[in-house]
């Protein structure tokens, strides 16, 4: 019973591990995604000028996302992937440079892939936990 709660306390850490590494990546590709669009909004406002709120707009989306570092990395995932959606929405208003689109797109699907991999863990842990208490009722059967 004792090496299961153990393993089940490791499993515990590895995992909460793993989702900060996430997150800290998350806010990274945030990041980067952040600069895209604003290189894509500088270039945009170069040969449209009559839409300066847009870039007004990211502007402030990305002293948001530099303010989240000082939150718990629960709440600054979350935030971070909220404001990635934010920040898409206004992407795709500017789908005018379809180069630079598909440039935030990559990073977007990065995104995607890593949520993937956090519920992977989180399914594989939790399949291990089955497995361990199926394994203890047996034996005492």
């Amino acid at each position: 019973m004792l090496n299961a709660a153990t393993a089940t306390a490791a499993a515990a850490a590895a995992l909460a591990a793993s989702a900060l590494a996430a997150a800290s990546a998350l806010a990274a590709a945030a990041a980067v995604a952040a600069s895209a669009i604003s290189a894509a909004s500088q270039h945009y406002h170069q040969h449209h000028h009559h839409h300066q709120h847009h870039h007004q707009q990211q502007q402030q989306q990305q002293q948001q996302q530099q303010q989240q570092h000082h939150h718990q990395q629960h709440q600054q995932y979350d935030s971070v992937y909220q404001q990635q959606q934010q920040q898409q929405q206004q992407q795709q208003q500017q789908q005018h440079h379809h180069q630079q689109h598909q440039q935030y797109d990559s990073v977007y699907q990065q995104q995607q892939q890593q949520q993937q991999q956090q519920q992977q863990q989180q399914q594989h842990h939790h399949q291990q936990d089955q497995h361990q208490q199926y394994d203890s009722v047996y034996r005492t059967v």
